[in-house]
């Protein structure tokens, strides 16, 4: 019996990985996969602020700014650009789809980022030894993490009865 080899082409390797970038891509575009990505940045918050809303009746600066300084470390100016950057490739892929539940979880992202914004310029800005600035910029702190509670909870449950049909 005459021993053959098995003399099929090679293929070159750099197609499966075009291919499988390209494959993520259209993934990462899908309407169930961005909604699912918008409602993780609503659950988290994209500026986490319940540490410091819970000092908002406060006088302990020591500890607010403990609060601030470990804001500092999740680096918010980054979160909120990349939340940014979400919204830019997600807004696209919402306004062409007829997919409910992702256009109202982006809207409610959208919300959520400028009051992050709004919010994280305001502690920046705040005055610590100075009680009124203190107080202005806690109030605004808490106001934020409260909604960011109400916002996702009304996203979570409106997209629900939409994928239900209610």
């Amino acid at each position: 019996m005459k021993i053959t080899k098995n003399k099929k082409k090679r293929i070159d390797p750099r197609y499966f990985l075009s291919e499988t970038t390209h494959r993520d891509l259209d993934e990462n575009q899908d309407p169930k996969s961005l909604t699912r990505q918008a409602l993780e940045l609503l659950e988290n918050g994209v500026l986490f602020v319940s540490n410091i809303a819970a000092y908002k009746n406060s006088d302990d600066v020591g500890r607010i700014q403990q609060e601030i300084d470990a804001l500092q470390e999740l680096n918010p100016q980054q979160a909120i650009e990349q939340a940014t950057e979400f919204l830019k490739s997600a807004v696209p892929v919402a306004q062409s789809s007829a997919n409910q539940p992702l256009q109202v979880a982006l809207h409610a992202l959208q919300k959520e980022v400028q009051e992050s914004q709004a919010v994280y310029a305001r502690l920046q800005q705040m005055e610590i030894n100075d009680e009124n600035s203190r107080t202005d910029a806690l109030e605004a702190a808490y106001n934020l993490a409260v909604r960011q509670e109400k916002r996702y909870k009304n996203v979570q449950d409106r997209s629900t009865r939409l994928r239900s049909g209610h």
